[in-house]
């Protein structure tokens, strides 16, 4: 094993070699090869960073996108109140990092959402599925609004049908067009 020092000693003996041995060029090629075999062992940056994609994250209060995030953050669930304005979390993948706006969804709220939708590369629709025929209907004309949002109607939607473990939950497709109608304009 070689410490820090030999390779500095080995890195100015190299450069030396390169310089004044030009006679031999076996050895200039040697030298050459092993200077590139040192930087490349030696001499490596630190990995690239992994890239970074916005997405903003609405839906009605109540629907769980606060618990959403804390999960997929890995913080604790307990004691969740419902988002007032925004909020602002990174959320790490493996090859990538979603940084989520989280929208609150009160009425008072959600008539500045559109505001938030600017640089969004993505948008999460997160539906309680198992709220009141009512509060599905306002889902739907939320995300219908969404969808035909000039700044979010071509990029990907992802709707998320919460709280599936409940007896009175519905699925995406029935909390989404109760009439057999196309969700998607």
């Amino acid at each position: 094993m070689h410490s820090i020092n030999d390779s500095v000693s080995f890195h100015s003996r190299l450069i030396s070699g390169l310089l004044f041995s030009e006679d031999n060029s076996k050895k200039l090629s040697r030298n050459y090869m092993d200077y590139l075999c040192f930087r490349t062992l030696c001499c490596k940056g630190p990995p690239p960073p992994r890239p970074e994609y916005d997405v903003v994250c609405i839906g009605l209060t109540g629907s769980g996108k606060t618990s959403l995030l804390s999960r997929l953050c890995s913080e604790a669930t307990d004691n969740i109140v419902p988002t007032t304005g925004f909020s602002i979390k990174a959320v790490p993948f493996q090859n990538a990092i979603l940084n989520v706006k989280e929208l609150g969804g009160a009425d008072s709220i959600k008539k500045y959402w559109s505001r938030y939708y600017q640089g969004s590369q993505g948008v999460v629709f997160v539906l309680d599925s198992a709220s009141s025929e009512e509060d599905l209907e306002v889902a739907r004309t939320e995300l219908h609004s969404a969808l035909q949002h000039p700044q979010l109607c071509t990029l990907p939607f992802l709707i998320l049908a919460n709280q599936q473990d409940k007896p009175a939950a519905r699925s995406v497709q029935e909390g989404v067009n109760c009439d057999g109608s196309s969700v998607l304009p």
